[in-house]
């Protein structure tokens, strides 16, 4: 305790004695400046915290200069004189190292009150001194987060819109920070495609005129599947469109018709002349309903036996007559004639003696062997002078086949049926239609003409001959469009919507970019189509020029250029004659735009049957290859087309010719770019076709046959 005592006697004596410095401050520095010089620097002993004396020899202090160093010594420890260093005020603070959420301030203070000097010590402590500032929270900015899922669009077809969102939470805005700038929501076209329309029945038509006056005959009428169309893949109309009723169902008038005449009655003289008749029944129908009686008479009447009753007869050697065999030779009943040199004299001779002025028919010779099988037999006749009355024969037995007479007296009535109806074979063309008839009265009556008839059919066109001849309609409609891309809604099937006003406000024009010369605008046909000529509108608002250069293709070849200063009208005009299955425009810059695309043929819209077909054979030489192929029964064919792998050269294609039911119906020519051929079939049904490449190998990859 008595020391704890002392301790602060002894401070506050020290504090007393030292706050008393008798040196105003401009005087002090020089003192100590002294005191440096003339006491530490020659060795004085010093007193004065944190001093050093310096030792010096040769500069050893006398008496007198001790006592003045003392005494100097004693003044300026009650100066608070050291040679330790002290430190000096603090400066400003520093800027905060951040205007929120909390920085720091510095500030400093230098060791030069005083500065340590003469081996005095360094300041003790820090001579930094650090402090928080601006520890207030930092406004925050919202921030937008990733964007969600798209949502479902609202449509399915013909154009709707997806939205898609994101949130302002990323960070979301705090202590008065900004909200996020912008939409939070997105919108985008989707299913722009158009919707398939199914096809719908018009009103039914007028009746058709009755098949039949009378007995019951039949009317028709037909309603169109066009109320609407089918379009873009909708369905085709259900059921039929064509309604049948029963018509006229009373029964008709029928009018008599004959049967067929009876046999002749016996001759009513044996010579001289008489008479036959024979008659018929007006039963072939009895007429009925009001129908008229048969026209004419019902019966007939001929003469007969009009040779004269004093007429020569053939006698045999012993002078009896032997004229009612003779009547064989008429062969009604069959019969022979014998003769070593049996001439036309001799046939004369008969026939006169019969009673008939002709010979209608005579031949000999083996052919007639099967008349050896009757029992008449007149050989060796033998005619002196007169025809009529001079004739002999003999029973000689010496008649060979060789020697048999086929004889026929008098006019022969013609036994052939009535032609037949010619055949359906000219349903289709080419070919031919044959008709038949039938022999309905004795062999020999049948011996003028044939059985059958043939006629050829008229020739079959190629599909180009015929189409290029038909009314041509607007096809373009049953296509389906697409192009590069859809900007500003300008979609692809406005070009083959039927309006060609071509302004863009009107929604009648397509709109299509891209970054490089590959725009495009494309016209895709299921099957291949006949096209005769394709007629393309320009803009009329503005911006035609943008077709300048673009390039019209056909199945990829280049088929012409368009060109907005050579457009009559608005429009432009490319004749094609041929058939094809895409047309392209493709523009030679970022931008394409078009009023319409009407294209003008005959809409096929047969199926590809190509997987019908089989391969019947191959056969290859040095220099070619040639594959048929055939359908189990005829087909009805519409166009043919040949595929080629893209690594195909003009050397595998060039030459390349098909047949179809033995008729060339083209050759392909190479041209670059253009992998598929499209040829126009035949007319008609055909079940075989041939493919003949210019080659050892095949080179097509395969082929697609449109038909039925």
């Amino acid at each position: 305790m008595m020391n704890l005592f002392l301790l602060v006697v002894s401070a506050v004596i020290l504090a007393s004695v030292r706050g008393r410095c008798r040196f105003p401050p401009d005087k002090l520095s020089a003192k100590i400046e002294k005191y440096n010089k003339a006491c530490l620097l020659k060795g004085f002993n010093t007193d004065i915290e944190g001093c050093v004396r310096v030792e010096a020899d040769s500069n050893k202090l006398r008496w007198n200069e001790k006592r003045k160093c003392a005494e100097l010594e004693k003044y300026l420890i009650k100066c608070d004189h050291s040679c330790n260093g002290g430190w000096g005020e603090y400066g400003e603070w520093s800027e905060c190292s951040a205007e929120c959420d909390g920085g720091t301030q510095t500030r400093t203070k230098e060791c030069n009150n005083p500065a340590p000097q003469h081996g005095g010590a360094d300041c003790e402590g820090e001579g930094e001194e650090t402090r928080d500032c601006n520890t207030h929270s930092c406004p925050v900015d919202g921030g937008w987060s990733e964007y969600g899922e798209w949502s479902e669009c609202s449509a399915e077809c013909d154009g709707g819109t997806q939205t898609r969102t994101k949130e302002c939470n990323n960070p979301a805005p705090q202590h008065g920070g900004a909200d996020c700038e912008g939409e939070g929501e997105e919108t985008r076209d989707c299913n722009t495609h158009s919707c398939p329309v199914d096809g719908g029945w018009s009103e039914y038509g007028e009746w058709s005129e009755c098949s039949a006056e009378c007995d019951g005959g039949t009317q028709t009428r037909t309603k169109e599947c066009n109320n609407p169309a089918p379009q873009h893949g909708g369905a085709d109309c259900e059921g039929e469109g064509e309604e049948t009723r029963n018509c006229n169902t009373h029964s008709c008038p029928v009018d008599g018709g004959w049967s067929e005449y009876g046999e002749w009655s016996e001759c009513s003289a044996e010579c001289d002349g008489g008479t036959q008749t024979r008659t018929k029944e007006c039963n072939n129908p009895a007429p009925q309903h009001g129908g008229a009686d048969c026209e004419g008479e019902g019966e007939e009447t001929r003469d007969c036996n009009t040779h004269s009753c004093e007429e020569f007869t053939l006698v045999d050697s012993n002078g009896d007559p032997v004229g009612e065999g003779v009547e064989g030779l008429l062969l009604f009943n069959g019969g022979t004639v014998c003769d070593d040199s049996f001439s036309y004299n001799s046939a004369t001779a008969i026939c006169r003696q019969l009673g008939y002025s002709d010979v209608s028919i005579w031949s000999s010779g083996q052919q007639w062997s099967i008349q050896s099988n009757y029992s008449i037999n007149i050989a060796d006749v033998r005619c002196n002078g007169d025809l009529w009355s001079s004739c002999t024969y003999a029973t000689s037995n010496n008649c060979g086949h060789y020697e048999d007479v086929f004889l026929i007296c008098g006019q022969v009535e013609d036994g052939w049926s009535e032609w037949s109806e010619w055949d359906s074979s000219c349903e289709q063309c080419g070919g031919n239609q044959t008709r038949s008839r039938e022999c309905e009265g004795h062999w020999y009556q049948c011996t003028d003409g044939s059985k059958v008839e043939t006629k050829d059919c008229p020739p079959c066109r190629t599909l180009t001959e015929k189409f290029g001849t038909e009314d041509h309609e607007n096809i373009a409609a049953f296509g389906t469009a697409s192009q590069k891309d859809s900007a500003y809604k300008g979609f692809a099937d406005r070009a083959i919507d039927g309006n060609t006003n071509g302004d863009f406000a009107g929604k009648s024009v397509t709109h299509t970019k891209s970054s490089g010369s590959d725009v495009f605008w494309k016209l895709h046909f299921s099957t291949p189509q006949y096209i005769e000529h394709v007629v393309v509108w320009g803009r009329t608002d503005c911006c035609r020029a943008r077709i300048d250069g673009a390039k019209f293709l056909i199945d990829h070849v280049e088929m012409g250029e368009l060109q907005s200063g050579e457009m009559t009208d608005d429009k432009i005009e490319f004749d094609v004659g041929g058939f094809g299955k895409e047309i392209m425009i493709k523009g030679p810059r970022k931008y394409l735009s078009l009023a319409e695309v009407q294209v003008f043929g005959v809409r096929s819209e047969f199926r590809d049957i190509a997987e019908d077909a089989e391969q019947s054979g191959t056969e290859r030489t040095g220099e070619s290859v040639v594959q048929h192929w055939t359908f189990e029964e005829e087909r009805l064919l519409n166009s043919f087309v040949l595929n080629y792998p893209d690594t195909a050269t003009a050397r595998d294609v060039d030459g390349t010719k098909v047949f179809v039911g033995g008729v060339k119906i083209g050759q392909v020519e190479f041209q670059d770019g253009k992998n598929s051929y499209v040829f126009g079939g035949l007319e008609g049904r055909h079940s075989r076709f041939t493919i003949e490449e210019p080659a050892s190998e095949s080179q097509f990859s395969d082929f697609e046959i449109y038909g039925e």
